[in-house]
């Protein structure tokens, strides 16, 4: 494959040196900290997801791509500053996360799902919106709303669509 070729030479998994939990990257003066995956070995491909916690002055948001509940305990269990102001919903809203512990410890004001209209998987699942509303989480949906801007002075900040 010519691309590839031109990349350089294919390496493996172990030779490819990515984000380590604990690790942080700074933008300015934000900061994003690496909080997942935390293991190599997850059977379901999901819970490999880049977990991030970004801190915009006083602001915070909870990156958590498609992580499910195997990857949402194991961070609990590493005691990682979950907590945010605003959580990206894990797996689109998708019942395989959001377990009740896992929002305990982060809980957010807002929840952003980034999810499709009409969508095969049916979602955001229904159980999951139950448990943001009982805890009471202010929902903002891309199905519904389109795209979704926060914007922050790093003290207050205000969500747009």
């Amino acid at each position: 494959d010519q691309m590839a070729s031109a990349l350089g030479p294919k390496r493996t998994a172990q030779e490819i040196d990515g984000p380590q939990p604990g690790d942080t990257f700074s933008l300015g003066e934000d900061q994003f900290v690496v909080l997942g995956p935390l293991s190599e070995d997850y059977s379901e491909v999901n819970n490999s997801s880049l977990v991030l916690r970004y801190v915009h002055g006083q602001t915070s948001i909870l990156f958590t791509g498609d992580m499910q509940a195997k990857s949402e305990k194991d961070i609990l269990d590493s005691y990682a500053p979950v907590q945010a102001d605003i959580l990206k919903a894990p797996h689109h809203g998708s019942d395989t996360s959001s377990t009740q512990a896992f929002l305990e410890a982060v809980n957010p004001q807002d929840v952003i799902i980034s999810v499709g209209l009409n969508n095969d998987y049916r979602l955001p699942s229904e159980d999951v919106l139950k448990r943001y509303e009982k805890l009471g989480f202010s929902v903002y949906r891309t199905d519904q709303l389109g795209t979704i801007l926060i914007e922050s002075d790093g003290v207050h900040y205000t969500i747009h669509n």
